[in-house]
């Protein structure tokens, strides 16, 4: 992560390279707390160094961040779609904004260059005192380094339990401050290594939960932006007597924060513990000492505890499962066998267990722990070191020490328990870790910049994306048949030197006829790959085209030459792939006046035979019988349209049709089982025989809409083959009609009419005069009906239902 960054929101990268003299505005000032120091009002200079949690959230249009907060969260590599808008023909906000994340990203590896790195000893301590003080408790051996280390220079030290009383149960707030917690101050400053002097930078309390930091004196400069918080855990989620004390401050450009909490006691409460740590994670607010004594609270984004450096320790309550407290005995005193210490935390601690699964793991997996090698920290007997016999509690490892580091060196040294202290029935637990503090030399760092934007100028012509496509430009679909579905697959790999963004375009003439493609746009990295799923299926709007190209002859037929996928590199150029295949005949799409001439099924008879009395009917205006180049009719009506007629046929089987077209999609059958009646009827083969109610009768009313012929009703042009063909189908809904289904009268004539009216490419309301045409038909059932049927009256002249 990087620790000061340039808001080029307000600042000109280029303004550096052009302008020898150029100097970058001064660092951000933050509202600080010099250990009590009187508090300065925040300067707000031009905003050019501030946090990168600021810098990544600013926007040209809006800067909004809290500039009161040193909240640093680690950097991710910008997108690399602003590369593309570097070098692409964008407006002049785009290129500035793709300048702003490369010059991130060119000082994010170039850090080291500009930023100096000094070491800091951390001593972290946990306790709890179970309620227990006295002036003569010697802390010496938890606070003191050992002989072969220096003086820690930062101390947090967390309580649990601090003080139970019922006076302190009246002072939850952290402006309160108790005289068990004074005394707890006194005696942790008199036993501080003697070598050096240190000052309390911030103390936070939660009821019993105590957090104290402090700091050798020759830091106190360097130490700014303080800030503290509390976050209750306890009973029905608010109780404070669980919950969490932070503090976090910014030492020179590295941050640190310091949680002490104390988690959900029981030996079945895991759930509970991991909700607690999850709380403390994302709710904790941290707020600061404002002006005249006021605390003001700090809005905060995503992890409310993160920082470049975080120590989480405490009771966190986390005990061995699965094992009962004589085995635990038994395998600690048994001297015989080493190792007892790791087997028992490997089998059994729930901490390391909770790590290790799922739905736990998320929020522990970015801490790290110690090896332990010391004895269970809890439960005791108070007095003694003889584990508690009264509430016979499996001897745990409660009180631990987490941390995490995010570009900066934290590295545990010692990670101990005091066992020798009996005041509590808990031993108290220390860590002390050597870690880093960065330092941003600002003249170094203004260097890197002018570097940085002449590398931005040679980069220019250098970052355009490129890709390729695999297997290539052409995409293979074979043979296609009716309302089938058909997959094939592209890979488009990035070749360029910079992660590629693309997105699917759509042609002049639309989005490119029954191919679906999945995904339709992503993001590439530098030598990754992208495989575009693309699923091609011949509809009812697609077809009749389809096989108007194969009867004339052309080469992948089952697509338009203007059918192109085109996949446009953000940026870059466009790549242009191109569908192929052929298609497999069917009875739908064909005219009447070939269907009708057909001896065997469609897919039974000569291919070249069958091509060529396709092409003679269609270059037949009227696709009629009298044509002189064609033979007569072998059927009045087509046999397909016969079978499904037939197979629809009994008026004591409801329509199932719905009373209102806009829900006509819902009846319709799938893609699959409408592919499963075409090919069985271009076969001369059984209808399926599990189909939901209606697909039958769905299947009649398509294959009538897709009959090319026109005009099919009652007209001048009218051929002799659509008069058979509706005389057929009239009769079939007389005959439906007669039984309970007349109730579905008008919605079978608006059916019948969009079928009958117009093609299904024009997609378009059956006419007024259709309807009026249907309606006659079957007014003719109504008046001359058989006996005894309930008969309706003749049709009103409503609006039946608007389509």
């Amino acid at each position: 992560m990087s620790f000061k960054y340039i808001d080029l929101s307000e600042f000109d990268p280029l303004s550096i390279a052009d302008n020898e003299t150029a100097t970058a505005p001064e660092t951000l000032h933050f509202q600080e707390d010099h250990y009590g120091e009187q508090q300065q009002q925040q300067q707000h200079s031009p905003q050019v160094w501030q946090p990168l949690e600021q810098c990544l959230k600013s926007s040209p249009a809006s800067h909004n961040s809290d500039s009161s907060s040193s909240h640093i969260q680690p950097l991710e590599l910008p997108n690399s779609a602003d590369l593309h808008w570097f070098s692409a023909d964008a407006n002049g906000d785009n290129q500035r904004e793709a300048k702003r994340h490369l010059l991130r990203d060119y000082l994010r590896e170039r850090q080291r260059e500009f930023t100096n790195y000094s070491d800091l000893l951390v001593h972290c301590g946990t306790w709890n005192v179970n309620n227990q003080f006295d002036d003569s408790f010697d802390l010496t051996e938890w606070l003191q380094p050992p002989r072969d280390q220096r003086a820690p220079d930062i101390y947090a030290l967390g309580f649990q339990e601090l003080d139970m009383s019922p006076l302190s149960n009246t002072m939850t707030y952290i402006t309160q401050r108790s005289d068990r917690e004074e005394k707890w101050i006194r005696l942790c400053q008199r036993c501080f290594p003697s070598s050096h002097c240190y000052s309390i930078v911030k103390t936070v309390r939660l009821l019993s939960t105590f957090l104290l930091v402090a700091a050798k004196d020759s830091l106190r400069n360097d130490i700014h932006s303080i800030r503290f918080g509390t976050q209750a855990t306890g009973l029905m989620g608010f109780g404070p007597n669980k919950g969490g004390t932070a503090v976090r401050f910014q030492l020179g450009d590295t941050q640190f924060t310091f949680v002490n909490c104390h988690l959900a006691a029981g030996e079945d409460k895991l759930e509970n513990r991991y909700n607690d740590f999850r709380d403390i994670q994302q709710k904790l607010k941290l707020m600061f000492e404002g002006t005249a004594g006021r605390y003001e609270l700090l809005s905060h984004v995503g992890d409310a505890v993160g920082s470049h450096v975080t120590f989480f320790f405490g009771d966190l309550n986390f005990r061995l499962s699965g094992v009962s407290k004589e085995a635990v005995e038994a395998r600690l005193f048994d001297t015989e066998r080493p190792g007892a210490v790791e087997e028992l935390l490997a089998r059994h601690d729930e901490l390391r267990r909770a790590r290790a699964q799922a739905r736990y793991g998320n929020i522990f997996l970015s801490y790290s722990e110690a090896s332990i090698d010391f004895w269970p920290t809890y439960k005791y007997e108070i007095g003694s070191q003889r584990f508690d016999s009264e509430k016979v509690r499996v001897p745990s490892w409660c009180d631990r020490i987490l941390y995490r580091a995010e570009d900066v060196r934290c590295e545990p040294l010692k990670y101990r328990s005091q066992h020798s202290y009996v005041y509590s029935d808990h031993k108290p637990v220390t860590c002390t870790f050597n870690t880093q503090v960065a330092r941003v030399d600002v003249e170094r760092q203004k260097r890197t910049i002018k570097r940085g934007v002449q590398w931005l100028d040679s980069l220019e012509n250098a970052v355009l994306p490129q890709c390729t496509l695999e297997p290539g430009h052409e995409v293979q679909f074979g043979e296609l048949s009716f309302s089938d579905t058909y997959r094939a697959s592209l890979t488009l790999r990035n070749t360029g030197r910079v992660s590629a963004s693309w997105q699917l375009m759509p042609t002049p003439g639309g989005e490119f006829s029954g191919v679906h493609a999945s995904p339709v746009e992503s993001r590439i990295p530098i030598g990754g790959s992208e495989t575009i799923m693309l699923d091609a299926t011949l509809g009812p709007c697609q077809w009749p085209q389809a096989v108007q190209r194969w009867a004339a002859g052309k080469a992948d037929s089952a697509f338009a030459p203007g059918d192109v996928l085109v996949i446009a590199l953000i940026g870059g150029p466009h790549i242009f792939a191109v569908p192929k295949g052929d298609i497999v005949p069917s009875c739908y799409g064909l005219p009447l006046a070939c269907l009708c001439r057909l001896r065997e099924p469609v897919l039974k008879t000569d291919r070249q035979s069958f091509r060529r009395l396709l092409r003679d009917c269609l270059e037949s205006a009227s696709s009629s019988e009298t044509c002189s180049n064609l033979g007569p009719p072998v059927h009045p009506i087509p046999v397909e349209v016969t079978r499904l007629l037939e197979a629809t046929g009994d008026p004591d089987s409801p329509l199932l049709l719905p009373a209102d077209p806009s829900e006509e999609d819902a009846s319709m059958p799938s893609d699959s089982q409408l592919a499963s009646i075409a090919d069985a009827l271009s076969r001369g083969a059984e209808l399926p025989a599990r189909l939901p109610p209606g697909a039958i009768l769905q299947a009649l009313l398509l294959l009538l809409h897709m009959l090319p012929d026109r005009p099919l009703l009652p007209g001048a042009r009218q051929s002799q083959l659509a008069r058979d063909l509706l005389s057929r189908v009239f009769a079939w809904a007389r005959r439906l009609l007669k039984g309970p289904n007349w109730r579905h009268r008008d919605a079978l004539v608006l059916r019948l009419a969009r079928a009958l009216d117009r093609p299904v490419a024009g997609s378009a309301p059956p006419s007024e005069a259709a309807i009026r045409e249907v309606r006659r038909g079957l007014e003719q059932s109504a008046n001359g009906g058989a006996q005894g049927a309930a008969q309706p009256q003749a049709f009103r002249q409503p609006d039946l239902i608007q389509l």
